[in-house]
């Protein structure tokens, strides 16, 4: 029974180790970061750059569309989706809208298809 105690407070404190290793190296981007379902477009997480970039906190971004930031529909072609990198509009809380470029990086955590995008503002 010790080793069991034992062996879960150790499973417990990687587990805390890994999730502020994630934490750490998703706020350290110096782009704005959404990580979404792939399936419905909903933002699962979010970066204090993309908090500054859209001039609202990650309440306020958690559970949205990302079609309410990215105008994403202007970019697909006719059925072939949309490439890995590419130039968009984000649309910031106050409706101004930005050109952004965006990199997107799909993949699988936990059998649920994500989809990582990176977007930076395009200076002119």
């Amino acid at each position: 029974e010790i080793e069991e105690r034992a062996e879960c407070h150790r499973a417990e404190e990687s587990m805390r180790e890994s999730e502020h290793k994630y934490r750490e190296l998703f706020e350290s981007l110096e782009d704005a970061a959404f990580l979404a379902d792939e399936q419905s477009g909903t933002i699962i997480d979010t970066n204090r750059c993309a908090e500054v970039l859209l001039g609202c906190n990650r309440a306020e971004i958690l559970g949205c569309k990302e079609s309410r930031f990215l105008a994403l529909d202007k970019v697909r072609s006719a059925g072939s989706g949309l490439p890995p990198s590419f130039e968009c509009n984000m649309v910031r809380a106050n409706g101004t809208v930005l050109p952004v470029s965006m990199h997107a990086t799909h993949l699988k955590l936990y059998g649920r298809a994500l989809v990582l995008r990176l977007c930076h503002e395009l200076r002119k």
